[in-house]
């Protein structure tokens, strides 16, 4: 049986967490609980478990908390319970899972907001599988199949996940060798009404019953991680280059994705990841503006379009437009002046 708490010990030991404020993400399932005690047995001071309650489940979601706190209190944890009105902040066209991710992600920014802070979290290989399979139906690229990687900067936030390298059932089998049978389980995982419980419940042991293992899907995942790193440096390198909107249309595909979402970062802040058709829009945009000039406007949300023109791109808001004529949009375009790196 592998010891889990050497594996934490080995992973912290690789990244600098002095000066920073220390929470991990304390559900009470086996992964979380699995990775606070592993942190605290590698000597890690000075943790804040964070219980996120999500307005769901009713009385079972009270006990967990009240479970939550338990546990840490007979360890002389620090704890924090942070109530979330998912049902209540649900936005339209948005899952019950999406809208707890972004309650969870808004939660991580504020409670960081103030000094720097590492955020754990007890993602695991099994995870991975699931995340990977997940995303592949989307049609992401290999920056969004990899999306659960060991060190990740999002939205502001610094996440480390040092269980990526554990199974679930290895998870398991240290926890009841730690003495702790009691991990909370959310009765919900096993409905397969959820797409992510389906990934995990009929369609992995369905692929592990064809090919036998699964040992192909983590190679994939490891050599497509590596794929995305790369893509995401040469990206970000490429975005520093960018003058004009020469430059922009130069850029090759692989990479127009990745440096639309930093441009789109620091023009508009974190959390806008440009789509497929948001990109085949900004890729007709490209032409129709190289072969007969002016101004283009791609609308991205509510709020918020870019201005393709020949300084490259600009964000303007579409209800501005409403206000000058046809004519005039063009002479309105020229009075922007994006911001590029360098300039």
């Amino acid at each position: 049986m592998i010891d889990i708490s050497d594996q934490v010990k080995t992973f912290i030991g690789r990244y600098d967490l002095s000066g920073c404020r220390l929470l991990v993400g304390f559900s009470g399932g086996a992964d979380s609980t699995a990775l606070l005690l592993a942190l605290l047995a590698a000597g890690v001071d000075g943790l804040l478990a964070v219980h996120c309650h999500h307005g769901l489940r009713g009385a079972a979601a009270d006990a967990d908390a009240a479970w939550c706190r338990a546990f840490c209190e007979q360890r002389g944890i620090a704890f924090h319970l942070e109530h979330l009105d998912v049902p209540g902040q649900q936005r339209r066209g948005e899952s019950t899972e999406e809208a707890g991710r972004r309650l969870r992600l808004a939660l991580w920014q504020r409670l960081a907001a103030a000094e720097p802070t590492v955020v754990f979290l007890g993602h695991h290989g099994d995870d991975v599988l699931e995340e990977l399979l997940m995303r592949l139906a989307r049609g992401a690229n290999s920056s969004g199949l990899t999306g659960l990687r060991e060190e990740r900067q999002l939205c502001g936030v610094r996440l480390l996940r040092p269980l990526l390298s554990c199974r679930r059932a290895e998870i398991e089998s240290w926890l009841l060798a730690q003495g702790v049978a009691d991990w909370r389980t959310d009765r919900s995982n096993s409905d397969c009404a959820y797409r992510r419980n389906a990934v995990r419940h009929d369609l992995v042991p369905r692929f592990r019953a064809i090919f036998g293992e699964d040992r192909g899907l983590q190679q994939a995942a490891r050599v497509l991680r590596m794929d995305a790193d790369y893509l995401e440096m040469a990206a970000a390198d490429a975005y520093g280059q960018l003058r004009d909107l020469r430059d922009w249309q130069a850029l090759h595909p692989a990479l127009l994705q990745r440096v639309l979402r930093l441009w789109l970062d620091e023009h508009v802040g974190p959390g806008i990841i440009p789509g497929a058709a948001l990109i085949a829009r900004l890729q007709d945009a490209f032409k129709s503006q190289r072969e007969r000039g002016g101004t283009r406007y791609l609308p991205v949300r509510k709020g918020l379009a870019i201005a393709v023109c020949d300084t490259g791109l600009a964000v303007v808001n579409p209800a501005d437009l409403l206000s000058v004529g046809a004519g005039d949009k063009d002479d309105k375009a020229r009075s922007f002046n994006p911001r590029f790196p360098g300039r």
